[in-house]
């Protein structure tokens, strides 16, 4: 019976936990919280196969005559016997060994120029290459073609492909149109690809040999760089003249070793390409010694060999493994982004191409190597990208039934990846795209009528004229927001006729998109890219002037001086954002205005009239949170609410996962022992609810809440308590009662429990891009990757607001909200000179597997609840959500770190200590509790007494408002939270809060905070528990 998808994936989590004990052993040499998952383009060597190259150069050094003359060639011979088996070749001496396949290349490039000098074959005979052949092979060839007078045919394998036959199609008709266009041409040779490499595609090789001796090509060399050890090789069964692939890409092998098969009949007239003493000897004897060289890795075979069968049961194992475990994460990478994969099942061999989200829209292969090193860089994956050009993109929407997917990622599986790195490529491009669509229109909705704004950057990328509901929008898009504003830009599908051309100064050049005209509506998207920094400002200034000239409705909607320094605008006029550093060379001086002067002149008069002036060396705001989470993008979106100008800073991408607001899941509970804490979540719940509504979807599931612990635990029991006096609805269990409704866990006689059923889990990064979204939808400005450099109150007292430096420029407002979760410490620090109490730990997020016969047992579906066990250290647990058959488990603790130089490995030993024996002791076998699946690095920001840090700082700073030290559990009162800091900035008080729990004079009066003292509700009654409604 066939598995479903859900099966798959279940088993496929289930399997990766090996790679957790293997990577550990044999590959700790990998860079720590490095997502290795190119895996297809440089392989990796094992420990213990890295021991006996090692061995194999000791002896060089130890005596290397001894070496060369009577164990160097018994061991070469030692490993081509070991390849000739695996790859079922008729005859040992029919295999060499290389330093890499396109040493192979060359040594049949070689043949074939010595068949054209030689007068076998004559000027316009052909060589047959694939459209996607690897392009040191590409390279290779057409260099021989240009010498000797070949003609080379392109044989296309379409991609994305649907099916073997699909592929197969298309190689028929490239050989019949060659046979058509020359009837009288001979293809001397036919290079094929088994594996290609990019975009990745088990190509059915042995019909596609099989065609062409049916069309009379001469000889048919397989590139076989990917294919062993990842799919079956069998040379008879190919029958290929030429074979080869490289061992070190899946058969982990060291680098630099490769073998090549040849048919008998051409071993007499095959040569190394460097001709050494043993040239004439025979094939194998001059690949054995090409002079003076380092050949460990090439001796190393039999050790590579012995590790795939000690590790993963031998070679047919390990291609299994790799090729389910690649297929399954495929599919999963595919439905988490909404895309599909490039090639089916059968077309999949150890590695997978997943069609990227669409909104990234690669536009061409430089862009896909750009995203490439970002994800190396900032997130820490490596994967390489595949762009599809512009000609093959019907074609391809077609195949794939989604439109727009115009660049893959090439994904690779083997033995050592682990669960987590395929959630962290997920995360890193989720990030990347900003995956709302509401957060995508929002970056337009910021912008509004009767704002002008001039606000610094370092690249400017285009300028986007457009007309919505009568009105006119005049945007500058940049770096910043290019991830939102691309893939978005208002334009027409066909040029009619805008024609704007030549570049307007020396040092640009204009690449000219679509141009639509409505009435009086004009929609444009200009693109100039400038060159040099000197020449920007005039740029920007011939742009407008000669798009503002094609129409003079918008001449006289749009006045722009720059020489005034202040741009000037109707009632009804446009927004406008022109970016341009005062720190570059060449922006002229006197657009550098001090703070005194933005107080003065035309600038006091646009504020005065209501909006709100961003001069070029300054961005005045009323509002500027510096944001690191959810707390920012809420404390965002309640200013925004209020028709505030908001400008949100953050220093990593939007959606980032380097603090404490990204992932899956939160819990969200209104059980606390503080009775403030409980109240506050009342509103909380109300706040979420009303922001969904804004949103017009969900973010929260609501499953209920277990908590449970000794009856001796004085936390449980204020917990009990403040419900019972808040009169919240609950049930109080004993653990019989625990077990009857939930059968898959089993308490101490000496627990009890409460169950309510305000509890449930919060979709984390969608919460955070939802007040985002929500935020740019009410008119705030949103600005990632901007660090931060300094904050500085202005004047004597610090009454004349803020000023905010930051790598692109400067930003003046009246009030700044820092919300910097982790990296509040060191802000405050740097800003006040004072130190506050909040201490970054490093903490564990971890799934482990639920019992595979029953996958949905501790699902919400069944029932099962968010669980909480009030123990030392705290232990909380999710139902079965985000993944099917994993349990998000984990606690509540972690170790102290610096944001900025942590680790992003999971604490495994904090795991083993404190879950996994909870695990076995609670859930008695459902649930394995021996290692996590999957374990992801996560942020706590903890304060002694683990209450918040919201207020205001003191003295000169008053004006900057402070949300800190959330300690673990301020997700869920995110809402509330930002509203608490929106009353701070605006007004100094805060209504029916009581502040003084979260104020910063706390830790004056004690170093440790508030005082909890607990222990006089210890003796809550256990016996005869029944449900409470009060």
């Amino acid at each position: 019976m066939q598995k479903s998808a859900e099966e798959v994936l279940a088993q496929t989590f289930q399997r990766l936990k090996v790679a957790s004990d293997v990577r550990e052993r044999e590959f700790d040499h990998h860079e720590a919280g490095v997502a290795r998952l190119n895996h297809g383009s440089f392989g990796s060597c094992p420990s213990a196969v890295q021991k006996a190259q090692e061995e194999w150069k000791h002896k060089w050094f130890k005596q290397p005559d001894t070496f060369v003359y009577h164990q160097m060639e018994d061991g070469l011979l030692a490993s081509r016997t070991a390849i000739a088996r695996l790859i079922n070749a008729q005859n040992v001496d029919q295999v060499v060994l290389l330093d890499n396949a396109t040493t192979a290349a060359s040594m049949v490039a070689q043949e074939l120029v010595w068949g054209f000098l030689e007068g076998r074959f004559h000027k316009g005979d052909a060589i047959l290459l694939l459209n996607h052949a690897y392009g040191a092979y590409r390279a290779c060839f057409e260099a021989i073609a240009a010498r000797v007078g070949a003609e080379l045919i392109s044989a296309k394998i379409p991609f994305p492909v649907s099916s073997p036959s699909h592929a197969l199609g298309f190689f028929r008709d490239s050989l019949a149109k060659a046979r058509e266009e020359s009837p009288g041409r001979i293809i001397r040779l036919a290079v094929l690809d088994h594996i290609t490499s990019m975009p990745s595609m088990l190509l059915p090789v042995k019909d596609m040999v099989s065609l062409c001796r049916s069309y009379g090509v001469e000889q048919v060399f397989v590139d076989g760089a990917h294919a062993f050890g990842s799919v079956e090789v069998d040379v008879q069964d190919l029958d290929a003249d030429f074979y080869t692939s490289n061992c070190h890409k899946w058969f982990f092998a060291p680098e630099v070793v490769a073998f090549f098969h040849c048919k008998p009949q051409h071993l007499g007239s095959l040569h190394h390409p460097v001709v050494s003493t043993t040239h004439g000897l025979g094939l194998a004897a001059e690949c054995s010694w090409v002079g003076t060289r380092d050949y460990s890795a090439q001796l190393a075979i039999p050790a590579a060999e012995e590790f795939v069968l000690r590790e993963a049961g031998g070679l047919d194992a390990l291609r299994r493994l790799n090729h389910d475990s690649v297929l399954a994460m495929g599919d999963w990478l595919a439905n988490e982004w909404g895309t599909a994969c490039g090639a089916p099942p059968e077309m999949v061999a150890s590695m997978v191409m997943v069609g990227l989200p669409p909104v990234l829209n690669i536009q061409s292969f430089d862009e896909g190597l750009d995203l490439r090193t970002r994800l190396r860089e900032e997130f820490h994956v490596e994967v390489p990208m595949h762009y599809v050009s512009k000609e093959d993109q019907e074609s391809a929407d077609r195949i794939t039934k989604i439109p727009g997917i115009t660049a893959y990622a090439r994904v690779s599986h083997q033995i050592y990846n682990k669960m987590e790195d395929y959630v962290q490529l997920r995360d890193a491009i989720n990030s990347l795209t900003f995956y709302s669509p509401a957060m995508v229109a929002g970056a337009f909705q910021h912008i509004e009528v009767g704002h002008i704004r001039h606000i610094l950057s370092a690249d400017t990328n285009s300028l986007h004229i457009y007309a919505a509901q009568g009105e006119l929008y005049v945007n500058v898009c940049t770096d910043i927001l290019s991830t939102q504003l691309k893939p978005y830009s208002i334009v027409g599908k066909e040029n009619r006729g805008l024609d704007l051309g030549k570049p307007p100064v020396t040092g640009c050049s204009q690449s000219k998109e679509v141009g639509e005209m409505q009435g009086h509506e004009m929609k444009v998207n200009l693109h100039h890219y400038v060159e040099s920094s000197e020449s920007r400002s005039s740029v920007l200034t011939s742009m407008c002037n000669e798009v503002l000239g094609s129409n003079p409705t918008l001449e006289r909607m749009l006045q722009h001086t720059v020489e005034d320094r202040v741009c000037k605008a109707a009632v009804s006029a446009v927004t406008m954002e022109l970016f341009g550093s005062a720190d570059e060379p060449g922006i002229d001086a006197t657009y550098e205005l001090s703070p005194h002067e933005l107080g003065t002149n035309a600038a006091r008069a646009e504020r005065q009239a209501g909006r709100t002036v961003l001069l070029c060396k300054y961005v005045t705001a009323h509002e500027v949170l510096v944001y690191y989470g959810i707390m920012g993008a809420c404390t965002a979106y309640e200013l925004a609410k209020r028709k505030k100008s908001v400008l949100l800073i953050e220093q990593f991408d939007f959606l980032h996962r380097r603090g404490s607001s990204h992932g899956e899941s939160r819990t969200i509970r209104i059980t606390y022992p503080e009775e403030y804490y409980t109240i506050m979540m009342a509103e909380a719940y109300n706040l979420w609810e009303e922001a969904e509504r804004d949103a017009g979807y969900a973010v929260y599931t609501k499953t209920g809440q277990l908590d449970f612990g000794r009856r001796s635990n004085s936390s449980l029991a204020a917990t009990v308590s403040t419900l019972q006096k808040l009169e919240i609805e609950h049930e109080l269990l004993t653990p019989a009662q625990v077990s009857a409704r939930f059968p898959m866990m089993e308490l101490p006689d000496d627990f009890h429990a409460v169950y309510t059923q305000q509890g449930g889990i919060l979709a984390a990064s969608k919460a955070v891009s939802m007040f985002l979204a929500l935020a740019a939808k009410h008119g705030a400005t949103l600005r990632d990757r901007t660090k931060v450099l300094d904050i500085r109150p202005l004047g004597d007292d610090g009454d004349e607001g803020v000023l905010i430096s930051t790598g692109q420029g400067s930003v003046r407002c009246d009030k700044c909200v820092i919300t910097a979760g982790a990296w509040a410490t060191k802000m405050v620090k740097d800003i006040a000179g004072l130190q506050i109490p909040v201490v970054p730990l490093h903490t564990t997020i971890a799934y482990w597997q639920v019992d595979p016969k029953q996958p949905d047992l501790c699902s919400k579906a069944q029932g099962f609840p968010l669980i909480m066990s009030y123990d030392e250290p705290l232990i909380y647990g999710t139902p079965v959500a985000e993944y099917r058959g994993l349990m998000k488990v984990s606690y509540h603790s972690g170790s102290p770190c610096d944001p900025d130089t942590r680790s992003v490995a999971p604490d495994l030993q904090g795991l083993k200590e404190f879950v996994s024996p909870w695990l076995a002791a609670v859930f008695k076998g459902n649930v394995d509790h021996r290692a996590p699946v999957l374990a992801e690095g996560c942020l706590y920001s903890m304060t002694p007494d683990e209450d918040f840090i919201i207020d205001t700082l003191p003295g000169r700073n008053r004006n900057i408002v402070i949300g800190a030290g959330f300690s673990g559990h301020g997700f869920k009162m995110a809402p509330l939270v930002g509203r608490i800091l929106a009353d701070l900035s605006l007004t100094g008080s805060v209504p029916g809060i009581p502040m003084h729990y979260f104020s910063l004079e706390r830790f004056e009066r004690n170093p440790s905070g508030n005082v909890k003292d607990f222990g006089a509700f210890v003796h809550l009654p256990s016996e005869g528990m029944q449900k409470l409604s009060v």
